[in-house]
């Protein structure tokens, strides 16, 4: 399968491979250093795709990942597009080698929503109902409210990559060092 179905929680890839592709981007940076926030596996399977490198579904693999209360709130959701707006900025100055901010016009994926349509019909209940119906919140809010937070991470990065330390950074070949930079003016 394509190395963009492959997702971090429960995958597994050869030692070669991972130095031939130069690792994972920075991934769960603290928020001190978001600036510095990369791509994580999302990189590391661009690269794959670019090397013609396939992937393998083992679906006797698996891996029960629970997930808690606190990460099926809005305010989650809220975070979690802020800073996949960040990745995808860091994707695109990567792939442009220059700052290339997000067009206006761009907004969630139909995966996404789908994906929403899906968190609020099965996980997002109390009571028997969903929490964004009980609240008086609806799907097209919500698509809004997260896609404001996506574009404000990126609009985030793309000020923070004008930094020369940042934008630097961004461009690195391989991170296995991983040693952020000791300075940020």
């Amino acid at each position: 399968i394509s190395p963009m179905y492959i997702w971090g929680l429960n995958f597994s890839i050869r030692k070669k491979a991972l130095y031939e592709l130069g690792g994972f981007h920075p991934d769960s940076i603290s928020p001190a250093y978001q600036m510095f926030q990369g791509d994580g596996e999302t990189g590391l399977a661009l690269k794959a795709i670019e090397r013609n490198y396939k992937c393998i579904y083992h679906p006797q693999n698996l891996v029960h990942h629970q997930v808690p209360k606190p990460r099926m709130s809005i305010e989650y959701f809220d975070k979690r597009y802020f800073f996949q707006g960040i990745c995808d900025s860091y994707t695109r100055i990567r792939k442009n080698k220059s700052l290339a901010p997000l067009a206006q016009e761009e907004s969630l994926s139909k995966e996404t929503v789908k994906f929403l349509r899906f968190v609020k019909n099965r996980y997002m209940k109390n009571n028997s109902q969903p929490v964004w119906k009980t609240s008086g919140t609806n799907l097209d809010f919500l698509k809004l409210r997260f896609n404001q937070m996506y574009h404000a991470g990126s609009r985030f990065h793309q000020h923070a990559a004008h930094h020369k330390i940042v934008f630097d950074w961004i461009l690195k070949p391989d991170y296995f060092d991983y040693q952020l930079p000791n300075t940020y003016r």
